[in-house]
């Protein structure tokens, strides 16, 4: 056997080699699969003021007030969502005589004492659970958020008869990727 017949029979035989090898990857069994669909719901967050009445209505004197007159309200609020969430008072609207003007703590973002009446000694109303201060329910469950109004004792005359209305607005946010002992941030509520 000359050099010749050697080099054509390994060229016969690499090519024969490489024929089984593409028949067999083409005669290879294949199949695929499909997964189960993932369905993604986003959670909810909604609260309801389930007071059923004003937060000062069991207090015995909001109607009749008198110089020296302090007591203490409640607002219940149930977190009608599927997350939990952080629950606040974030401010407090006013009408009346000379209702609406904020002192004391945070007075820029509607957080601090509210006065109403006007003038030098008014009727002051202050909350505790404020945005620095939020109250944690559980989702479907209900807290109370604590209120307080102060008519000071040497409030004068000028303050008989006069009427003045408090409304306070409560926000929420969610506790999940949120938490510390407040929340990092309230977003828009």
């Amino acid at each position: 056997m000359g050099l010749k017949w050697k080099l054509a029979m390994a060229v016969a035989g690499f090519t024969a080699s490489a024929g089984v090898v593409a028949v067999g990857t083409l005669a290879m069994f294949t199949n695929a699969s499909t997964s189960e669909a993932s369905q993604f719901k986003a959670g909810t967050l909604t609260i309801a003021d389930t007071t059923g009445t004003s937060a000062f209505q069991t207090a015995l004197y909001v109607n009749n007030l008198a110089p020296g007159d302090s007591e203490d309200g409640v607002i219940h609020i149930k977190n009608t969502g599927t997350l939990d969430a952080f629950v606040s008072i974030k401010n407090v609207d006013t009408a009346g005589h000379g209702g609406g003007q904020h002192h004391g703590d945070h007075p820029e973002n509607g957080q601090g004492p509210m006065s109403l009446f006007g003038g030098q000694t008014p009727l002051v109303v202050t909350f505790e659970n404020n945005s620095n201060h939020p109250v944690l329910i559980p989702a479907g469950q209900t807290a109370t958020l604590k209120v307080h109004y102060s008519m000071p004792l040497d409030a004068g005359n000028k303050y008989q008869g006069k009427p003045a209305v408090a409304t306070f607005n409560v926000q929420a946010v969610q506790v999940r990727n949120n938490v510390t002992q407040a929340p990092t941030s309230w977003g828009n509520p």
